[in-house]
C-alpha cells in the first residue's frame, strides 16, 4: 500500500508541473504528504490560500494541517479567512466550533455552532441522520451536543 501511495504522489506531482493550478491534485499531495507525517512540508505544498481558493479546501486543508501542528490559533485565523470568502461553509464552521473549543473561548464556538446549524438548515443537511453523511455524522454528533452543553451553561451563567 505504501508504495502505491508513492507512485500516486508521484503521477500526483507530475501533473502538477504540467497543470499547478489543479487544486484537488495539490490537495491530495498534502494529505500524501501529512499521511507520512510531512505536517510542515505539507503546510508549504500548500502555501497560503489566495483569492483562487473560491470554495475554501485550500483554506481549510492548511486549517486541518495547523491544528494537527497544533496550532490553533493558527487553525483559527485561515477558517476565519476561509469564512470571509465562503460565509456558508459547514466544514469551515463545523471546524472552527472545535477550534475555538480547544483555545478555550466558548463563546466563539457557541457563535460558530449556531452559525454552522443554521445555515446546515439552510441548506436542508445535517439536520438530521438521513441528511447527513456517514462521514460527517460522527462530527455534527459532537457538534450538536457540545452546542447544547455551552448553550445550557451560558444560560446558567446569566442567572
Amino acid at each position: 500500500m505504501r508504495g502505491e501511495a508513492l507512485h500516486a504522489e508521484m503521477l500526483l506531482r507530475s501533473l502538477l508541473d504540467q497543470h499547478p493550478d489543479c487544486t484537488p491534485a495539490r490537495l491530495v499531495v498534502a494529505d500524501y504528504m501529512a499521511e507520512r507525517g510531512d505536517l510542515d512540508g505539507a503546510l508549504q505544498w500548500l502555501g497560503t490560500p489566495q483569492a483562487d481558493d473560491a470554495d475554501g479546501k485550500v483554506g481549510i486543508a492548511v486549517a486541518r494541517l495547523q491544528f494537527a501542528r497544533r496550532d490553533p490559533a493558527a487553525a483559527r485565523a485561515a477558517l476565519e479567512a476561509v469564512l470571509l470568502r465562503q460565509p456558508r461553509s459547514l466544514e469551515a464552521w463545523l471546524m472552527l466550533g472545535e477550534v475555538c473549543d480547544v483555545l478555550g473561548d466558548t463563546l466563539a464556538a457557541l457563535r460558530a455552532r449556531t452559525r454552522l446549524f443554521a445555515e446546515a438548515n439552510a441548506q436542508g443537511r445535517w439536520i438530521s441522520p438521513e441528511t447527513t453523511e456517514p462521514h460527517w455524522q460522527q462530527p455534527v454528533r459532537r457538534a450538536v451536543e457540545a452546542y447544547r452543553r455551552d448553550k445550557r451553561e451560558r444560560l446558567f451563567a446569566a442567572y
